[in-house]
C-alpha cells in the first residue's frame, strides 16, 4: 500500500482499506467515519458486529489495480469470460458484489512483469492517483520498501493479523525492525496453487509392492524415513548410466522442492529473538540431521532433479512417462501433468 502523502492516502486510502477488508474478510476494529469524506461531504456507515466493513457509496469510482499478469506471482484475480472453471465463477461473483456493494468498476492495469515497480515509482513521484492497489514482483518487494512506498500494515486499521485468513506463521519472520509491509494471506489466489505437494505414482508403488503412503499420511505416520524406504532409482536398460530414461524414486525441478523438504522438516532459515534480531537457523542440531537425510534424498540412487538447473521439463516427462514413483511440484503442476499420465496418481504433504 503506498504511502506517499497523507493527502493521497485520505482520498484513496480508505477504498483500498474497505476493498481490501472485503477481499481478505477483515474484522473491522472500529469506525472510519472520521476520516471518510469525499468532496461531496458524504460519510460512512459506521461498521457494526454484522457488517465487518463499513458500508460506502464511492459513486462508481474506477478502483484501478496495477496487475501482474504471471501465474507465479501474486496478483488480484479479475476475470472475463467464464470458461466453465470452479475457481473463475468464485472470482467472479466476489467482484461483481464488491463492485455493486461499494458502487465502484473494478478495473486491471495488465503490467508486463517487469514494469510494476517503474510504474509505481512513477505514479509516487508524479503524486496522482492512478493505482488503488499495486501487485509487484517479488524481487521488487525489497526496493519498494527501501525506498518508502509501503506502508507499515501494522498501522492499517481493520487488519487483525490473528484471524484465519492471515498465514500466522510467517507473521514474525514477515517483520523488519518490528513494521511489517507484506503478509501472506488469503487475498490471492496463487499461493494456493503454489502449494508445494508430492505427486505419488499409486500404479508403481502398487507394482513395487510399497506400503499404502496415503494411509501413512492419513495416520500421521508419513516421515522422511518412510520416503526413503520407499523411493530408490533403477537403472532399466543396464547401462549403469541413470538418465532421465531410467526409473527414479523422486524427480524434482528448480531450487524449490529441496527447500520444500526443508521447510517439512521444521526448519527456518532464519530465527528471531524476543526483541526481533535475527540469526541464521541453520548451524542447529536439527538442521544438521535434517541436512544429511536430504543427502541421502537427492543421492543419484534416488532422486533425478533434471539436466538442467531451474528446469521443470525433464522432471515433469520423466513423472508422466511413469518412471518417477514421486514428483516435487506444486499444486498447479497438475496442469502440466494433465491426461498425459497413463496411471493413477495423486497428490501428498512433503513428509
Amino acid at each position: 500500500m503506498m504511502s506517499n502523502s497523507k493527502n493521497i492516502f485520505l482520498k484513496i486510502g480508505c477504498l483500498v482499506l474497505a476493498l481490501v477488508t472485503v477481499l481478505m474478510t477483515f474484522v473491522a476494529c472500529g469506525s472510519i467515519e472520521d476520516i471518510i469524506d469525499d468532496d461531496e461531504g458524504n460519510k460512512a456507515v459506521s461498521a457494526s458486529e454484522t457488517e465487518p466493513v463499513p458500508h460506502y457509496d464511492w459513486g462508481e469510482r474506477i478502483f484501478t489495480v496495477l496487475s501482474v499478469q504471471n501465474a507465479y506471482e501474486p496478483n488480484f484475480e479479475v476475470v472475463g469470460a467464464l470458461d466453465g472453471s470452479r475457481i473463475e465463477p468464485a472470482v467472479f461473483a466476489r467482484n461483481v458484489w464488491i463492485e455493486e456493494y461499494y458502487n465502484v468498476k473494478i478495473e486491471q492495469f495488465e503490467d508486463a512483469n517487469t514494469k510494476s515497480l517503474k510504474l509505481l515509482e512513477n505514479t509516487i513521484n508524479a503524486g496522482d492517483n492512478s493505482f488503488d492497489l499495486a501487485f509487484l514482483v517479488r524481487n521488487d518487494m525489497s526496493s519498494a520498501i527501501m525506498k518508502g512506498y509501503m506502508k507499515d500494515l501494522g498501522t492499517v486499521g481493520y487488519m487483525d493479523f490473528s484471524n484465519e485468513w492471515y498465514n500466522t506463521n510467517t507473521l514474525e519472520t514477515m517483520k523488519i525492525s518490528g513494521r511489517l509491509f507484506h503478509m501472506v494471506s488469503d487475498f490471492s489466489l496463487v499461493d494456493k496453487a503454489r502449494t508445494n505437494v508430492l505427486f505419488f505414482n499409486r500404479d508403481m508403488a502398487e507394482t513395487l509392492q510399497l506400503p499404502d503412503v496415503v494411509q501413512m499420511v492419513r495416520d500421521g505416520e508419513w516421515t522422511i524415513e518412510e520416503m526413503l524406504n520407499c523411493a530408490k532409482a533403477e537403472d532399466l536398460d543396464g547401462d549403469g548410466n541413470m538418465t532421465l530414461y531410467d526409473q527414479w524414486g523422486l524427480t524434482c525441478g528448480g531450487k524449490e522442492g529441496c527447500v520444500a523438504f526443508w521447510n517439512a522438516l521444521g526448519n527456518k532459515m532464519v530465527d528471531f529473538d524476543g526483541n526481533g534480531n535475527w540469526s541464521v537457523g541453520v548451524a542447529k542440531e536439527h538442521s544438521i540431521n535434517s541436512i544429511a537425510e536430504l543427502r541421502k534424498l537427492f543421492s543419484e540412487n534416488v532422486s533425478f532433479v533434471g539436466d538442467k538447473f531451474g528446469s521443470y521439463d525433464d522432471p515433469t516427462d520423466v513423472f508422466k512417462a511413469g518412471r518417477g514413483l514421486f514428483m516435487g511440484g506444486s499444486l498447479s503442476g497438475i496442469e502440466g501433468i494433465g491426461a498425459d499420465a497413463k496411471f493413477s496418481y495423486t497428490a501428498l504433504p512433503f513428509p
